[in-house]
């Protein structure tokens, strides 16, 4: 237990080779609120990493969010944005691409929670509400990605049970040998249906993916991250989510 309503397993997986991590948060934890990276006035983010942003926040636990324009990774001295740097959100416009397979393309998810902090689920609600973007994954208790191509990564995902009591956070690791290949979108799919999800998006993966904690008053990576192809090191992505405890 990482804090009240707040509990994280972590688990290995064979043939492939993945390690998963789980963040199972009680949405009727009283004080318990959701919270994201806020953005410019322009519309704009500044790039910050998961633990920066859980740091400065006083967060419980966040994970990586949107996906996000302009990035690169060409390697540890060559890679776009450094913390602080502007960038934007894909949003609406988001698809999976890979250089050896067709582009995926599948319409846009939006999780939404409102002013408070608390989750509305995955159909816009009537007020004001704030909005994290992805792939869907599971619509109404069905896998939405059966015919994705088999291709493995590491992966980061949000889902809610059908009572919108239970948010689950996953978060797997890849690209990394002898420790984990990472997940299809098909097996990340399963994985979450197993764990009670309901409706659930993907968000950016790969070298972006990270999931981190306030455990015992200190800032931990729960994961272990590979951006720039170095491994355990965060990628300053566009806006992080999180859990608080007020």
């Amino acid at each position: 237990e990482i804090a009240p309503g707040v509990v994280y397993r972590r688990f290995v997986r064979r043939e492939p080779l993945q390690t998963v991590h789980v963040v199972r948060v009680d949405l009727r934890t009283p004080g318990l609120a959701l919270v994201q990276s806020k953005a410019e006035a322009d519309g704009s983010f500044r790039a910050q990493t998961p633990s920066a942003f859980l740091r400065a926040g006083g967060l419980v636990v966040a994970i990586n969010g949107d996906f996000f324009t302009p990035w690169a990774a060409r390697g540890p001295w060559a890679y776009y944005p450094y913390g602080g740097d502007p960038v934007g959100l894909l949003g609406r416009r988001a698809r999976i691409v890979d250089r050896r397979e067709k582009a995926v393309s599948l319409r846009h998810t939006t999780f939404y929670f409102d002013d408070r902090g608390r989750a509305v689920g995955f159909r816009r609600p009537e007020g004001p509400c704030q909005e994290l973007h992805g792939l869907p994954l599971i619509e109404a208790g069905s896998s939405r990605v059966e015919r994705t191509p088999y291709l493995l990564h590491p992966r980061s995902a949000l889902g809610l049970d059908a009572d919108k009591r239970w948010l689950t956070l996953v978060a797997i690791d890849g690209r990394q040998p002898g420790h984990s290949a990472g997940a299809s979108l098909r097996q990340l799919a399963a994985l979450l249906l197993a764990e009670g999800v309901h409706d659930a998006l993907l968000l950016d993966g790969g070298g972006s993916t990270a999931l981190v904690a306030r455990v015992g008053g200190e800032v931990r990576l729960l994961n272990r991250p590979i951006h720039a192809r170095v491994v355990g090191w965060e990628r300053p992505v566009a806006n992080v989510f999180g859990v608080t405890l007020r």
